[in-house]
């Protein structure tokens, strides 16, 4: 077994000292982009292919194209801005937590709370929005 020497390890705890010392103001933020990321992840699709989501929109619900932008309009609005918020500390999780109500009835997926997957990944996000929010 090889042992590593004294002054290695001093040297390593030294600059790992320093590190955690010059990044300590950005780590926090840092953390909550990591964990709101999902939320980045499916909002920034929203805004790209505009007239793509406001047709899925028109042609799953059958509501006319208005009613389909103002869902993409309050999904978009709500995910990347709950987002913005949460990076800037300006509010808690709350608006986050009202995007995923929202979806859940949009997408119909009501009917599947009680499947193991849904409630895997709805479990996820909700831990991070728990975490993000301390």
């Amino acid at each position: 077994m090889a042992f590593i020497p004294k002054n290695y390890i001093d040297k390593a705890e030294d600059i790992s000292e320093l590190v955690v010392k010059n990044c300590n103001a950005y780590l926090p933020t840092a953390s909550r982009l990591c964990m709101i990321s999902t939320f980045i992840k499916y909002g920034l699709p929203m805004y790209f292919p505009w007239s793509e989501q406001n047709r899925y929109m028109d042609m799953s619900w059958n509501c006319g194209m208005f009613l389909a932008t103002v869902f993409v309009l309050i999904n978009l609005v709500g995910q990347l801005g709950g987002c913005i918020l949460i990076l800037l500390l300006k509010t808690r999780s709350n608006s986050l937590w009202n995007i995923i109500l929202y979806r859940c009835i949009a997408n119909g997926s009501i009917q599947h709370f009680m499947g193991f997957s849904f409630f895997a990944k709805k479990f996820c996000i909700n831990r991070s929005i728990i975490i993000s929010s301390c």
